[in-house]
């Protein structure tokens, strides 16, 4: 077998190799699956806790700072409310406490009142975070004018003019 031979056959291997994710996930099987988160940040817990503590997050936000186990029971109390006593199941203490640490953080839930007013009325950064996979798929690009340097001869050119 030749080395053209052997480089075709490895080409047209990696090609179907390339091709079968694509065809089974379509164009999601192009995407890297280890970046995929594959637990939720729920865990096992119900999602219709997990949405009743998001919105007493929410609303938290503009009053009095409350311990962790107040939190729990206006929890348990909205649940109750929206579908009924024990339709659905609270989780235990503990993996509440680690599920408000989760969805909790910058929010300051059981802190000082103040900083998270503070931090609720600020606006959004002007930039977010990128995180390029492939070389070359992040450019910056300098658009500041260009002064050439004095010349004995010339005084400052502005390049702009």
């Amino acid at each position: 077998m030749s080395f053209t031979n052997s480089a075709k056959r490895s080409a047209l291997v990696h090609s179907k190799d390339c091709a079968t994710p694509m065809m089974k996930k379509g164009i999601l099987g192009l995407i890297d699956q280890r970046l995929i988160r594959k637990v939720p940040i729920a865990g096992q817990t119900d999602q219709r806790v997990f949405d009743a503590l998001l919105s007493i997050l929410e609303a938290n936000t503009q009053q009095s700072t409350r311990s962790i186990d107040r939190l729990m029971k206006q929890g348990r109390k909205q649940l109750e409310n929206e579908h009924g006593p024990g339709t659905v199941p609270m989780p235990s203490r503990a993996t509440f406490h680690r599920l408000i640490g989760r969805l909790a953080e910058g929010r300051h839930p059981t802190g000082s009142a103040r900083t998270r007013r503070t931090l609720a009325q600020q606006p959004s950064g002007p930039f977010g975070a990128v995180y390029p996979v492939r070389p070359g798929e992040l450019m910056q690009i300098d658009s500041t004018d260009l002064v050439p340097p004095l010349n004995s001869t010339t005084a400052w050119v502005d390049a702009v003019s």
